[in-house]
């Protein structure tokens, strides 16, 4: 949730990168019409994802919220380099960061 509504909570930074606008813009493409398979399908699995994760924290499952959240995270990390190619080495590597950060705090956890 916090991710999904950072752009409400943080304000605009000043100067963004332009590697950062064009990866952003990337991503509008696929929120916004004309339809077709390749753009509604990742849209399916990222709200089944956010549907899965959110069940599996709401009923206090930490260790398989952890597990979707790795898979979401590196599943997003595969995408932003299929799709985005060069523009999106940072966001995929910021995804496989976080992959791992989860993965820490599952092997703490169990």
């Amino acid at each position: 949730i916090g991710v999904s509504t950072s752009w409400f909570w943080f304000p605009k930074p000043r100067k963004t990168h332009p590697v950062v606008e064009r990866f952003i813009e990337i991503e509008k493409q696929y929120i916004t019409p004309p339809w077709a398979p390749q753009k509604v399908i990742p849209l399916i699995l990222v709200l089944i994802f956010l549907i899965l994760v959110t069940l599996a924290f709401w009923f206090r499952i930490v260790s398989l919220g952890l597990v979707i959240f790795i898979l979401g995270a590196l599943f997003k990390s595969l995408w932003s380099l299929i799709v985005a190619k060069k523009t999106g080495i940072p966001a995929a590597i910021i995804g496989i960061i976080s992959a791992i950060l989860a993965g820490i705090i599952l092997y703490l956890l169990s």
